[in-house]
This record gives C-alpha cells, sequence and structure tokens, in this order.
C-alpha cells in the first residue's frame, strides 16, 4: 500500500510540475506609449514572459515600469515570417496617437495571446473609427 501511494504521489508530482512552464523571454523596443489592460507604459525596452497558464509579465529593462495580463489562447492557420524567423511578435491597435497591446505571438510558435480589452480600448473600439495594427518584432 505504501508502495501505491509513493507511486501516486511521484506520478503526480512528475505530471503537475510542467504546469508552470515558463516559456523563453523575448525583449522588445517599443518606440510608443501603450496601454496593456488599464496599466499605461512608457516608450523603451521591454522583457516579454509568458507562463504554460496564460499568465504574461511586460517589465521596462531597467525601469519601473511593469504589467502583468491573464491571455487567452489565439491561433492562425499560417505562421508569419516573423514566427518562420523564430522572432516574436507583439501586435498593437492603434487609434489615432493610442496604442493599445492586443496579442503576443511567442518565438517560433504557432499559438499566440490574445489580451483583454482594457476600458479605454473598449470605449474606442465602440465608436466608428477603425484600429490600425502596428507589429513590433521581439528579440530573445
Amino acid at each position: 500500500m505504501k508502495r501505491q501511494m509513493f507511486a501516486l504521489t511521484l506520478l503526480t508530482g512528475l505530471t503537475c510540475s510542467g504546469l508552470f512552464a515558463q516559456y523563453p523571454a523575448a525583449d522588445a523596443k517599443i518606440p510608443f506609449d501603450f496601454a496593456m489592460g488599464k496599466s499605461v507604459m512608457p516608450a523603451g525596452e521591454y522583457r516579454v514572459t509568458q507562463s504554460s497558464n496564460g499568465l504574461v509579465t511586460i517589465r521596462e529593462l531597467g525601469g519601473k515600469h511593469s504589467a502583468m495580463t491573464l491571455t487567452t489562447p489565439a491561433r492562425t492557420a499560417a505562421p508569419s515570417d516573423f514566427q518562420r524567423s523564430g522572432k516574436g511578435l507583439l501586435v498593437f491597435q492603434r487609434y489615432g496617437e493610442e496604442y493599445f497591446l492586443s496579442d503576443i505571438w511567442a518565438p517560433s510558435a504557432r499559438d499566440g495571446l490574445t489580451l483583454p480589452r482594457g476600458p479605454r480600448l473598449k470605449e474606442l473600439a465602440s465608436g466608428s473609427s477603425r484600429p490600425e495594427p502596428t507589429t513590433i518584432a521581439m528579440r530573445k
């Protein structure tokens, strides 16, 4: 009985150990202020990290700004040139002079992540203007 309990405990531990694995971090130079949910981030160099449970963290390199959010999976039928080259991609929606981080495509990954819309983005999206997508390549 003790051996069965030990085997079950070991199997459970090994199975759950990968649930919160992290994907490799990637950096990006973002040349404009942008919103991530309710947080407004200044232009600068950022490190993007994501875990397998959908949590994304963006931290300004050498700075004091950071934001975290839970995401939902996104999928594309055909990988972009950035994905084929092993680079990740940040996708922003631009309304006028305001930028909103909307999607993250990890380096060499077919699946991406969609960020939740913050209150300001919802307000602008309900209007008649259409967003212009803007992309920034990430580097490892």
